[in-house]
């Protein structure tokens, strides 16, 4: 028998120093919709403590005031409900944090509009092999290769060693 999901925000949040920090950016997420902003605002990844209480127009802007520190800051978007509970404050900070740990930075939200991040082929070529290769049930990478970028997950293809046949005569 399987055990039940952990909730890791109602772990976190056991913490009071985490639970503060939660409290600090779901205050500060309420300001700002009550105050009728849109946009972003800006809090400290350790402590939740808003930068400077301001909603800027766009992530870019957020993350020149803070200036490009994407690794001590997290930059929210405004919701106009706010964020009516605090537990959506700890899971936006758990998964800042944990990011961080990991050594990634939370990407853009353009990012998916860019030209690296497109998953769908642009070309009809290219559309038609990615088709033939889906519903071939086959992986689009040869056996022993892994689909990550970490080092600890890459792995080599096996090179098969052929022996010389000598040909008799």
């Amino acid at each position: 028998m399987q055990a039940p999901p952990t909730d890791k925000a109602a772990e976190a949040l056991a913490d009071p120093a985490f639970a503060d920090a939660a409290r600090r950016i779901q205050d500060e997420a309420n300001l700002h919709a009550v105050a009728g902003a849109r946009g972003w605002f800006v809090v400290a990844l350790a402590d939740g403590k808003p930068m400077d209480h301001v909603a800027y127009e766009t992530w870019s802007d957020a993350v020149k005031a803070a200036r490009w520190n994407r690794d001590r800051y997290i930059f929210l978007e405004i919701q106009p409900d706010g964020m009516p509970s605090v537990r959506e404050a700890a899971g936006a900070l758990l998964y800042a944090r944990g990011m961080h740990d990991m050594g990634y930075r939370i990407p853009s939200p353009d990012w998916e509009a860019g030209p690296m991040a497109s998953s769908m082929p642009q070309q009809a070529r290219d559309r038609r092999v990615m088709a033939r290769q889906l519903a071939s049930g086959r992986p689009l990478l040869p056996a022993g290769w892994a689909m990550s970028n970490l080092p600890s997950e890459r792995v080599q293809p096996v090179r098969r060693q052929f022996r010389k046949v000598r040909k008799r005569g």
